[in-house]
C-alpha cells in the first residue's frame, strides 16, 4: 500500500485504486513486480480519466434574493432614572402652598428666595440634580401667596375706612 500511496502522491482513492488491480493482477498469477506495474498502469489511467474539478455552484443572479432583514434583539425598555433634587426645591414648593393659605407675606419671600436657590443649584450641576419643577412652583405659588396677602390687604383697608 505504501507504493500505491506514494505514486498517486497521496491521493487514498487513486491508492486504493492501484492496489485493487495489484492484487486483482497478482491474484491471476502475475509476479509482484508486474502486478506493481499494473497497479501503476491503473493509476494513471484513473488521471487521465479525471477533468479538471467543478467550480462550487453558484447561483444564477436572476435567482439571487437578498437576506431578509432580521430583527435587531430585542432591548430593555430605558426606564428614566430620577436625579436627586436639591432639599431647597422641597422647601420651596411647600413654602409656596402654605404662603397663599397662611400669611402670605412672611412665607411667600422665604418660598421665593428658595426655589432661587435651588434654582441656581441645579443650573449649575444640570447632569447631578433634577427637580428644577419643584422649585419654580414654589417661586410662582410664593408669588402668588404674596399677591393674595395684597389684594386682602387691600380689601381689609378699604372696607373698613367705610
Amino acid at each position: 500500500m505504501a507504493w500505491a500511496l506514494r505514486e498517486s502522491n497521496g491521493d487514498q482513492t487513486l491508492a486504493a485504486a492501484a492496489v485493487a488491480a495489484a492484487m486483482a493482477a497478482a491474484a491471476a498469477g502475475a509476479d509482484s513486480s508486474a502486478a506493481a506495474d499494473a497497479g501503476r498502469r491503473e493509476i494513471a489511467r484513473l488521471r487521465a480519466q479525471r477533468v479538471a474539478p467543478a467550480p462550487p455552484y453558484t447561483a444564477p443572479a436572476w435567482t439571487a434574493q437578498p437576506r431578509p432583514a432580521t430583527a435587531p434583539p430585542p432591548q430593555r425598555p430605558v426606564v428614566p432614572v430620577a436625579l436627586p433634587r436639591p432639599p431647597e426645591a422641597t422647601v420651596a414648593l411647600v413654602l409656596g402652598i402654605l404662603s397663599p393659605l397662611t400669611c402670605g407675606v412672611v412665607l411667600g419671600p422665604i418660598a421665593i428666595w428658595y426655589g432661587r436657590r435651588a434654582q441656581q443649584q441645579i443650573r449649575a450641576n444640570p447632569a447631578a440634580l433634577g427637580g428644577e419643577g419643584l422649585a419654580t412652583a414654589g417661586i410662582w405659588l410664593g408669588a402668588i401667596g404674596i399677591v393674595v396677602f395684597v389684594i386682602e390687604l387691600v380689601v381689609a383697608l378699604s372696607s373698613g375706612t367705610r
